[in-house]
């Protein structure tokens, strides 16, 4: 059998697509040379234009046809394998041939993949292609002179018989139409190119594989040794060509020839961590260097090696492969001699990856060989794995005769809301004649967003700005300029999509028709700037169109912004990681530099927080039983942090100690001689941060977990030992990430808490208690982490879950991502790598909006303090913020697509996003009028994202004093019941309406007892759901009703009774699960309705009879399972029935 190609062997091309999306960006289509060379030769395998051409069905249900010249083949649906035989019969003989050529036509629905199967005559051993067929026309070209089978022979070309073509299941029909098959004569003489290929895939079929295993034997002609450890180094499955190979600081190979000379072209890497070529790499031939690639530290932290592709702008008339990869897996060329009947070629820190050799005469088919695998891999990537299409976009509006005049339209967007390159503007989006307005604060970072979109080819494009000035005069105000870059991410599957994403430095950029440039303005308004309406201007001078010139108007609030408290940060920091600084690690020149332009920009960003991760060490001295630590580096890093003012908590980490200076050194974790040596290194990283008064939280452990335990985790028992050895320095803070409160088995976390003094958690519904110990109990303080890179996340959403601060994942990636696409893993970091610093994304610069809106809450909060009770715009702040924590989510999450006012508790950030600076312009108004000591103004669009419910006055119950006890039999029908207020109108939790099945509540007291009644209408009655049986069985899934009583009117704890349609409680004290108090209950169902009759002891919910005036907070809910289900609350609680914030009130009376 011959080798299975099945991965990476094919390599089509698709002739005519028809699934090209609209737009520029299907434009750019691989060119093929194999598919234009003059053809020297032809042998017809297949032609089914002329007479007597057939073909069989292998499968009952195939049916085959000759139509047109074409051979129609039709496959069913579910069928494993369905094939048909195109070919059979006399042998062809193929060996004057250089390629096969194949031409289908995919009539499906959609996307095909078959599997190609040559054969020989005899039963020969045969060679398998994969397929993968667009809809359209598609054309394959297999060179046959490499085809080999599994022991590495030569296929035998001149025995071509059987050829059948076989589909792989699908859930759909497929129409195959095959074409003429003939083989080809492309070149001169490649009867003597070898090509190796030292991965899993195949540079091109059948090219002769070279493993790490394969020693060199006479039979094989070709073998590799090698100094030190010879491995495969896989990397990436998209590239055939690249993707793989072997690593080995040194790898020789032999290869049997003729003696004479020769050229060979080789794709190699410098062997390093995710393809980063950081260490010089030789190819010699013979013995002599033919190839001598010196990596300089210029060299290496140049666009060439280190930050390859992040001075491309994509351009959608060039493929991906052409604009970035073919470059950056650019051959080495070199000659060499064979001689003694073999050729020698070593490898010295060159992980190969494809080798091709042909003799010296031949060398311009040789070089169009490789130049045509080149084409070949650029357009398999396009064909199976990664191919652009434009982002869908709403229709926006048509150009005015005075955008077409000049040549372009111009408009802006909120920063927070991304703008495609082929996106048209909305109406709302049109700039006004005015010009450009913006409004910070002083000591705010302001952005100002202005897009070009080009009704035809403006050419080169300078725009200038001038900084905003105060009645004519100089102002400190500082304006930076950036241009948007898209660069091209995965959307989805193998498609991907020109994103907005980085900002980088400004500079005059040539714009083509119908791709937008969007040019950024990062406005600093430092402390102290006078308030006042700036004026400056934008003007927009193309080649070819109309110069423009926009007005910018830039309003001062009256006050400067305070500089974050929050604890904010983001993990994997330090150039040594995402610049790589290690690659040459005497080059001390860079260290502070680079850390400067890091710190600066976090700092600039509102981050307070660095993660400096475990100092340097000397190897572990079985001697002293001691790790010296090496604190160079952290010395670099808090010189940096002081003085680019980050003064928040740090966060560091020794587990690598344990992991690999001790553990793997045979030291066995928790004994005496690892505690000794653990305990000493805590020591001395406190020690260091005392002397250079830097203040920081260990993380002992990382996400604490019971299974799939990686280096960094370690499950609960031994997080516990880490925590108390750790707990023996004296003043070390300690943190441990919590994923959730329970693990796997439902067993808990939290009674690791009082062992930390900061616990970090995902915001999720699977870490309340953590949440209720820390911003309640106080147990600790919290950290969140991983809510996401959005405004929300490290704003609003930060304030109201009363966290001290919010650390994501991660700074800067190695490798500088997205910077190549396919090859990278896409948009994971705040800000990626360039020479000499950074350059921030979008993602970014959510995170400073969210940081600012903060900053003005914290601001708005401390000035509210302040203000006398009675100052006239007391009561409208406060009842703003009450209004934003109640309508806030439980969890930044976002589920639930419902907008505006009917948004509620179904967050969307997306559609938020306008809302956000809407309610920062109306806290800044509270903050402006409380220090004005007048009334604010209320700025309506700041409240119109609430329900109106939300917004309405507080909801009250009256429980009035009885005599006599009603009886609790669910009927409800006692004399008590007829006097007693009741509470209705129940809300729609999701958006605040009025529920669609209503629900009402009463409540009286005797001197012992509460007492509630409460009618859940349904007229699905029959459809009422409940499998709750035994007490404190998950009730609150069933329909049922729910029972919340703020005994303290904290506005944090309360008792929680749940009672299911069948009668059966489950009840909780706030997050104790175990509380079970003394409660009966009681329901009747019957037509139209479910009554709930419920008796409470005094006692167990908290203490004496309430007296008088006395205020409990309370509220009502339900759980409504019939179709459509709804959960419904008394009060507005906002997205959770536990938002203690959002409860009325229980008034007690006589």
């Amino acid at each position: 059998m011959l080798v299975d190609q099945r991965r990476s062997c094919s390599i089509a091309v698709v002739i005519a697509l028809g699934v090209l999306c609209a737009g520029g960006l299907s434009a750019a289509v691989q060119e093929r040379p194999l598919l234009t060379r003059p053809v020297l030769g032809e042998v017809v395998v297949a032609d089914f234009a002329k007479p007597g051409t057939t073909a069989k069905a292998v499968h009952p249900q195939t049916a085959v046809r000759v139509v047109e010249g074409r051979c129609e083949a039709s496959f069913p649906a579910r069928e494993e394998a369905p094939s048909v035989v195109l070919r059979s019969g006399p042998a062809i003989d193929l060996a004057g041939m250089d390629v096969l050529r194949f031409d289908i036509e995919n009539a499906a629905a959609d996307r095909v993949a078959a599997t190609l199967v040559l054969g020989g005559t005899d039963g020969a051993p045969h060679a398998l292609f994969d397929l993968p067929l667009d809809l359209g026309a598609n054309a394959f070209v297999f060179p046959v002179w490499t085809m080999t089978d599994e022991k590495g022979g030569a296929f035998d070309r001149a025995h071509l018989g059987e050829i059948s073509l076989t589909v792989q299941r699908r859930a759909t029909p497929a129409v195959l139409r095959i074409g003429r098959i003939s083989g080809q004569k492309l070149f001169t003489d490649c009867s003597r190119v070898r090509i190796f290929d030292f991965g899993k895939g195949s540079v091109a079929p059948g090219a002769t594989p070279v493993r790490a295993a394969s020693a060199y034997s006479k039979e094989r002609g070709f073998g590799v040794a090698g100094e030190g450890i010879v491995e495969p180094d896989p990397w990436q499955g998209e590239f055939a060509l690249f993707g793989d190979g072997l690593n080995g600081p040194k790898i020789d190979l032999r290869v049997d020839l003729p003696d004479g000379d020769y050229e060979a072209q080789a794709v190699v890497y410098g062997i390093s961590w995710q393809g980063a070529r950081c260490v010089s790499s030789r190819i010699l031939a013979d013995g002599k260097v033919v190839v001598d690639d010196r990596v300089t530290p210029e060299r290496f932290r140049s666009f060439e090696l280190q930050y390859f592709g992040g001075d491309i702008f994509f351009d959608p008339a060039k493929t991906l492969f052409d604009q970035y990869h073919r470059t950056y897996f650019a051959a080495k060329r070199f000659e060499a001699r064979a001689h003694d009947g073999a050729l020698a070629i070593t490898f010295e820190n060159a992980a190969p990856r494809a080798l091709w050799v042909y003799p010296k005469e031949q060398a311009a088919d040789g070089r169009a060989l490789v130049d045509a695998c080149y084409a070949e891999e650029g357009h398999r990537l396009w064909a199976s794995h990664a191919r652009v299409r434009d982002h869908v976009v709403a229709a926006g509006v048509e150009p005015t005769a005075a955008d077409r005049k000049r040549g372009y339209v111009l408009f802006a967007r909120d920063p927070q809301t991304r703008v495609y390159p082929n996106q048209a503007p909305a109406a709302a989006d049109l700039i006004p004649a005015a010009g450009l307005t913006a409004a910070c604060a002083a000591g705010e970072f302001e952005p100002v967003t202005l897009v070009i979109r080009p009704l035809q080819d403006l050419g080169a494009t300078a725009i200038t700005f001038t900084a905003p000035s105060l009645g004519g005069k100089p102002s400190p105000v500082e304006v930076r300029p950036f241009v948007v870059k898209y660069l091209p991410l995965q959307a989805q599957g193998m498609w991907y999509e020109a994103q907005p994403t980085l900002l980088y430095p400004y500079a005059d950029r040539v714009l083509t028709k119908d791709w937008n440039c969007q040019y950024w303005l990062t406005v600093h308004v430092p402390a102290g700037t006078p308030g006042g309406d700036y004026a400056g201007t934008i003007t927009i001078a193309p080649k070819n169109g109309a110069k423009t010139v926009v007005p910018v108007t830039l309003t001062v609030r009256p006050f400067d912004l305070p500089r974050s408290t929050m604890e904010n940060g983001m993990w994997n920091c330090g150039p040594w990681s995402n610049h790589q600084l290690g690659a040459f690690p005497t080059d001390d020149a860079l260290i502070d530099p680079l850390l400067d332009a890091e710190t600066k920009d976090m700092s600039e960003h509102g981050l307070n927080g660095y993660q400096f991760g475990a100092p340097d060490s000397a190897p572990y001295d079985p001697a002293t039983g001691l790790l010296a630590l090496d604190f160079r580096h952290f010395d670099h890093i808090a010189a940096a942090l002081a003085k680019n003012g980050m003064a928040g908590r740090h966060l560091f980490s020794i587990l690598n100690f344990a992991n690999y200076k001790l553990m793997n050194h045979g030291v066995k974790e928790f004994s005496p001689e690892f505690d000794k040596a653990y305990l000493a290194a805590m020591t001395q990283l406190r020690d260091w941060m005392t002397m250079r008064n830097v203040k920081g939280v260990l993380q002992v452990t990382d996400e604490c977990r019971e299974t799939e335990l990686n280096d960094w985790n370690r499950n609960r028992v031994d997080t516990l030992k880490h925590l108390r050895l750790a707990r023996k320095v004296e003043g070390l803070q300690l943190m441990v990430t919590l994923m959730g409160d329970v693990d796997g088995f439902n067993r808990p976390y939290t009674p690791l808490i009082p062992l930390m003094d900061v616990v970090s958690s995902h915001s999720w519904a699977r870490s309340d208690d953590q949440v209720y110990l820390t911003t309640v109990e106080k147990m600790a303080d919290l950290w969140t982490y991983n809510n996401g890179f959005t405004r929300c996340a490290f704003g609003f959403y930060n304030w109201k879950s009363k966290a001290q601060g919010h650390w994501q994942w991660v700074y800067s990636w190695e490798c500088t991502s997205p910077h190549l696409p396919v090859s990278m893993p896409g948009d994971t970091s705040a800000a990626y790598a360039v020479p000499g610093g950074y350059l921030d994304t979008l993602k970014f610069e959510n995170v400073r909006e969210g940081i600012d809106d903060q900053r003005y809450l914290a601001l708005m909060e401390t000035t509210l303090a302040a203000a006398p009770a009675d100052s006239p715009g007391a009561a409208d702040a406060k009842a703003f913020l009450a209004t934003l924590d109640k309508f806030l989510p439980a969890y930044p999450t976002n589920e639930g697509l419902i907008t505006g006012a009917e948004a509620g508790a179904s967050w969307d950030e997306s559609a938020a996003t306008a809302y956000f600076g809407q309610w920062r312009a109306q806290i800044a108004e509270y903050i402006t009028a409380l220090r004005e000591k007048r009334a604010a103004k209320r700025l309506e669009a700041a409240w119109a994202m609430f329900p109106k419910a939300l917004v309405a006055e507080q909801r009250t119950l009256v429980c009035k004093l009885i005599d006599t006890a009603p009886t609790i039999d669910g009927k409800g029908d006692d004399a008590v019941w007829t006097n007693a207020p009741e509470a209705g109108n129940f809300l729609n939790l999701a958006r605040g309406v009025p529920a669609a099945t209503q629900t009402t509540v009463k409540m009286v007291r005797d001197g012992k007892r509460l007492y509630a009644l409460i009618t859940a209408t349904e007229a699905k009655y029959g459809e009422l759901k409940a499998y709750g049986t035994e007490r404190d069985d998950q009730c609150w899934a069933d329909d049922s009703v729910e029972l919340f009583l703020d005994t303290k009117h904290d506005l944090a704890t309360y008792k929680h009774i749940v009672v299911n349609c069948l009668g059966t409680i489950e009840d909780s004290d706030t997050h104790d699960d175990l509380w079970n108090g003394d409660i009966a209950a009681a329901v009747t169902r019957g037509k139209g309705a479910y009554v709930v009759e419920l008796s409470m002891s005094l006692a167990s919910l908290g203490g004496l009879a309430p007296k008088d005036g006395v205020v409990w907070g309370a509220n009502v809910c339900r759980n409504r399972q019939p179709q459509p289900p709804e959960n419904s609350s008394w009060a507005f609680v906002g997205s959770s029935f536990h938002n203690a914030k959002g409860f009325g009130t229980l008034t007690f009376t006589k």
